[in-house]
């Protein structure tokens, strides 16, 4: 069980961040130049690329929880998104909550003490 939970992990782990550099890559790289063309400003950057985060969840929230989200213009992104990145972002947090459910299980059944 052991041995298969890590496993487990691990893979998640490779998944979730697999799907990271994919969701940067093609789609807040998209966004972003789409912002600019239309004369827009970006976002200041943060550390460990959390930057992916907040254009994930400006993609997947609703409408009315966007206009609250201070740290990039969710309108814009929303607007100027494609179908593909609305699945990028899907698949984002689909593989960062089976990471955290796996790396939870990990530590409540095998903890040290």
């Amino acid at each position: 069980m052991y041995n298969l939970l890590l496993i487990s992990g691990g893979v998640t782990f490779l998944f979730f961040i697999i799907s990271w550099i994919v969701f940067y890559q093609m789609s807040v790289r998209f966004i972003e130049s789409e912002i600019v063309k239309e004369g827009g400003i970006l976002p200041p950057r943060r550390p460990i690329g959390s930057i992916a985060v907040h254009y994930a969840m400006v993609l997947l929230l609703p409408v009315n929880i966007i206009h609250r989200q201070a740290f990039v213009d969710g309108v814009s992104a929303r607007r100027l998104s494609r179908k593909k990145d609305r699945i990028l972002a899907i698949i984002l947090f689909i593989s960062s909550i089976l990471y955290i459910v796996a790396s939870t299980f990990f530590y409540f059944l095998y903890d040290t003490e």
